[in-house]
């Protein structure tokens, strides 16, 4: 009992210190903390968040992972509740993604995409260039190999990527 009333304990303190190291931040958990909305947190609507209120939405988040009520999560568990949040987080930033795309691009406002939109030639264009190291009109093997292993969207003749 002992036992279990420290595991408890610390598992509720390491989820305040995370709960509060994210809500020090920006509250939406940017910057490696826990991901947690202040006013769901904030029980009682007062504005403020108290350790009981920090307790209990980790009791909270903890009882909807034990998905078979057995006072313990299991890897299992622990899996399902990682990748349920995972989909959530990208369902959200692909619906984000989809606004963006659509308000930049949809030139006609119909709210679909034709090649011709998506295919801006003028971006292309200048990605091109950018690729272009020896400025021969073309993306040599080389050319395409370095633009891959300093990330996207930086070519050969940006002035941060030449070799050091």
């Amino acid at each position: 009992m002992k036992n279990a009333l420290w595991i408890t304990t610390a598992a509720l303190t390491i989820a305040a210190i995370t709960g509060s190291a994210a809500l020090a931040h920006d509250g939406n958990g940017r910057k490696g903390g826990a991901r947690i909305n202040f006013d769901e947190v904030d029980a009682n609507s007062d504005g403020k968040i108290t350790v009981e209120e920090i307790s209990a939405h980790a009791k909270a988040r903890f009882d909807a992972a034990d998905t078979n009520k057995d006072g313990q999560l299991s890897a299992e568990e622990l899996a399902a509740q990682h990748e349920a949040r995972m989909k959530k987080r990208s369902e959200r930033h692909a619906s984000r993604m989809k606004e963006r795309m659509m308000e930049r691009m949809d030139a006609n406002k119909d709210g679909m995409l034709s090649f011709e939109e998506m295919s801006n030639a003028d971006r292309h264009a200048k990605m091109f260039d950018r690729l272009d190291a020896d400025e021969d009109g073309a993306i040599s093997k080389e050319e395409f190999a370095k633009m891959k292993k300093r990330g996207k969207g930086w070519g050969a003749k940006h002035k941060d990527s030449q070799d050091n």
